[in-house]
């Protein structure tokens, strides 16, 4: 299992693990760390929450990564008309992508089945109700362990 190991400046490459994370059967506790600080600024609770998701060996599966990168899905948690994951198809990169798209993800390229996704970056603080907040994420990460 490759889990969270980084192959460049802006990829981490996450394998899948059938025996869990540690080699144990994943329940809902293992398969989520725990969230970091609240008091830390939306963005970075938002990432460094889903990098230590990854670091733990958690592994999206493809059902999970279509639903992720749909709109429909996803717009309850983004408030934009934007999916929480950008699956990038093929050969593309990033930087091919348009800049409206570039700007609402962050740079660092995430894989996992052999499928590349940025992951969407506009994440504000629970005083603008209207915008992606902190507590969007967490409800959206809660719902990992129930897969």
């Amino acid at each position: 299992m490759v889990s969270g190991n980084t192959t460049g400046k802006d990829k981490v490459y996450v394998g899948k693990s059938k025996n869990g994370i540690n080699g144990r059967p994943q329940s809902h506790e293992d398969k989520l760390p725990p969230l970091p600080s609240q008091s830390m600024p939306a963005g970075q609770f938002v990432k460094t929450a889903f990098e230590n998701l990854l670091k733990s060996g958690y592994a999206f599966t493809d059902k999970q990564l279509q639903q992720y990168g749909s709109i429909d899905v996803t717009t309850q948690y983004t408030k934009q008309n934007k999916p929480l994951f950008w699956i990038l198809k093929d050969e593309q990169t990033r930087n091919s992508l348009p800049k409206n798209v570039r700007n609402k993800y962050w740079a660092k390229v995430y894989m996992t089945n052999g499928q590349s996704f940025l992951l969407f970056s506009q994440w504000f603080s629970d005083k603008y109700p209207s915008a992606a907040r902190k507590q969007n994420f967490v409800d959206w990460y809660m719902t990992l362990g129930t897969d």
